[in-house]
């Protein structure tokens, strides 16, 4: 449109010269120059409207389209909906479980899904009940893996550590935490002597039955531990 307009303009100050000249001078180059003109003007007046009622004829073709698509989906829509909310809910579940430590790379997936405008693929739909069921698995596993943990002292080194299910990360030193960024911490306080040699028992155990002080809180307890101990070191301070 902006070059329709860019055209037209040009036309008339073409047309405004040569009116201006044929009233100089009206020999019959200037008048046939003028008329060139006129036509040029006309024609693409004629295409500007030609092209303006193609833009609304299209539109209302696609509105069309667009309300005969919603009306077959129907049901499904709704359906891709409720699948949205469970991917949302599932994504803030994923973000803050033990067992994103080890699958990080599903997050950025369910957030696309979740915010997707368009419906989702069987692909996605069979991925989405994949890491579903995975950590429904996952969450009742004791599984031993590498992972950067930042020491007491600010130290970060590689280590291998445990996880027992979606409750707790031990290490030989102990219980570990992890920061709401992802980031695996030793603990500043550790619980009584008898369970913190549970943890390491855990993490040093290769088969068997092995005691462990679990944190059904799923590391709540540990958590009020530390809030309580930084207190009371303070309060001595």
């Amino acid at each position: 449109m902006k070059f329709l307009k860019t055209t037209i303009v040009a036309g008339l100050l073409i047309l405004g010269c040569c009116v201006a000249v044929a009233q100089e001078n009206s020999t019959p180059e200037f008048v046939l120059l003028l008329d060139e003109a006129r036509d040029g003007l006309a024609r693409q007046q004629a295409e500007k409207a030609r092209l303006e009622h193609l833009f609304e004829t299209q539109e209302a073709q696609i509105t069309a389209a667009k309300a005969k698509l919603n009306e077959r989906l129907g049901k499904l829509k709704a359906f891709y909906g409720v699948l949205q909310t469970v991917a949302e809910d599932t994504r803030a579940r994923f973000a803050s479980s033990l067992t994103n430590l080890q699958f990080p790379r599903r997050v950025p997936f369910l957030v696309r899904f979740a915010s997707d405008t368009a419906l989702a693929s069987i692909n996605d739909m069979e991925a989405l009940w994949y890491q579903l069921l995975r950590d429904t698995v996952e969450s009742g596993r004791v599984v031993r893996f590498r992972a950067v943990v930042t020491k007491a002292n600010g130290e970060q080194s590689r280590e291998t550590i445990v996880r027992v299910g979606t409750f707790n990360i031990v290490s030989d030193a102990g219980y570990l935490g992890v920061t709401p960024d992802g980031t695996v911490e030793e603990l500043a306080y550790q619980p009584d002597s008898r369970f913190t040699d549970s943890a390491k028992n855990m993490a040093n155990a290769t088969d068997g039955v092995v005691v462990f002080g679990l944190d059904l809180a799923r590391g709540g307890f540990l958590g009020l531990l530390q809030e309580t101990r930084a207190t009371s070191d303070q309060i001595k301070e």
